[in-house]
């Protein structure tokens, strides 16, 4: 299994008040998962992690901004099992080289988290 680091995206950044996207910014995935990781929980963070290497790409959508971020290789694409796996791996990664934090922003408790669910089927009557 190759690590994370070596699995390149491109990354465009727009923003809700304007059409244009920025120009794609070539980055390591692991490195996209750090800055994300800094912002979000990691089981927000999982599941972007996982539709990005299992469909190619994915969008995230913050409060002032949204991110297209793509697999510059398609060959890169793989099931479920093994994108949640190199997940795990990498996470495990970063946090063994990551500075250790209050035990508040451990767990989450510094920011408050949205959740958007969209594209979901009425409930069964």
């Amino acid at each position: 299994m190759e690590p994370f680091q070596s699995i390149s995206v491109w990354v465009q950044r727009g923003d809700y008040n304007r059409p244009m996207l920025s120009r794609p910014q070539h980055m390591m995935l692991e490195d996209k998962m750090r800055d994300y990781l800094e912002l979000i929980d990691p089981i927000y963070v999982l599941p972007v992690t996982v539709e990005l290497l299992t469909c190619g790409k994915v969008r995230v959508d913050f409060t002032d901004y949204f991110e297209r971020i793509e697999l510059q290789d398609r060959s890169a694409v793989m099931d479920m099992t093994q994108a949640t796996a190199y997940f795990e791996a990498t996470l495990k990664r970063i946090r063994s080289s990551a500075p250790a934090t209050g035990e508040s922003e451990a767990a989450g408790l510094s920011t408050t988290q949205a959740i958007v669910i969209e594209n979901t089927p009425p409930p069964a009557n």
